[in-house]
């Protein structure tokens, strides 16, 4: 073979190969090596990209279940992104995920994509546009012939962009841990809408010398919980959540609180309140 033909049979290879990138995941499976050769970075690039495009486009149109299908349970707030998929998909509508700037780098077996993203929608009950903007890193992995969506860094444009940041008030009533009966009373009110229809929830109580408590919080309404019970409360050596919470000399109680929900994609907030004891 000369040497203008084998430039030529070079040419036309590379043009192949990128019809078969652009022409989508049918195609692209032309070009992939020999049974028994390992999988080139490209290809995998090609195939991660477009399993992510189908879990943006499953988000879009509501499709939880085959989310769910497409990523793994071991990514972080697997549960929350879940459950708040399912409570976008009944207060949101013609939800568009578009991604910008993307970049790629890969191995034969994991892929990550850094991209600028954009989430627009309407909302169902009052029908005003909402805008997202974030900056995203997703880890994709190699699972069986496909790939799984297994870490989300950065914004996450799946998270739930429904929820209410909640509301934490705490206030100490009375104290009584010298004498018998050994207690606290706490008014501890929380307002968290995510929550309602739930019967009661529950916070800490800490001291400032490491002892921990649950407080339980009985709701009052819906999404607005209130304390009504006393702490039993000791001066004598006590262990986190063995039901009395140690009291010795000049105190600072925290109660918090965990949002897993707090909304507009943002991750879970931590609440807190401190109170001196008098």
């Amino acid at each position: 073979m000369d040497t203008a033909t084998a430039m030529h049979a070079c040419a036309t290879r590379v043009v192949l190969l990128c019809v078969a990138l652009m022409t989508g995941p049918g195609h692209a499976q032309d070009a992939t090596p020999a049974v028994g050769g390992p999988p080139s970075a490209l290809q995998a690039q090609f195939e991660a990209r477009a399993a992510l495009d189908r879990v943006l486009q499953a988000t879009e149109r509501g499709d939880v279940e085959f989310v769910r299908q497409q990523i793994s349970p071991s990514l972080i707030g697997y549960q929350r992104l879940l459950d708040g998929l399912r409570r976008d998909a009944a207060t949101q509508r013609f939800a568009r995920i578009v991604l910008l700037g993307t970049q790629v780098t890969s191995s034969a077996d994991l892929v990550m994509i850094q991209s600028a993203w954009e989430k627009r929608f309407f909302g169902i009950v009052d029908g005003q546009p909402s805008l997202q903007r974030g900056q995203a890193t997703f880890l994709l992995k190699r699972s069986g012939d496909g790939w799984q969506l297994a870490a989300i860094g950065g914004d996450n444009p799946l998270a739930s962009a429904s929820g209410a940041l909640a509301q934490l008030e705490a206030r100490v009533l009375s104290v009584s841990c010298s004498a018998a009966p050994f207690q606290i009373q706490l008014n501890v009110s929380l307002s968290d809408a995510d929550l309602a229809g739930l019967g009661q929830v529950s916070v800490e109580v800490s001291t400032s010398a490491g002892d921990r408590e649950g407080l339980l919080l009985v709701s009052q309404g819906p999404g607005r919980f209130v304390s009504v019970a006393p702490i039993p409360c000791t001066n004598n050596p006590s262990g986190p959540f063995d039901g009395l919470l140690r009291v010795s000399g000049p105190t600072v109680l925290t109660v918090r609180y965990v949002d897993a929900n707090p909304g507009g994609g943002r991750p879970s907030a931590t609440l807190s309140r401190q109170m001196q004891l008098p």
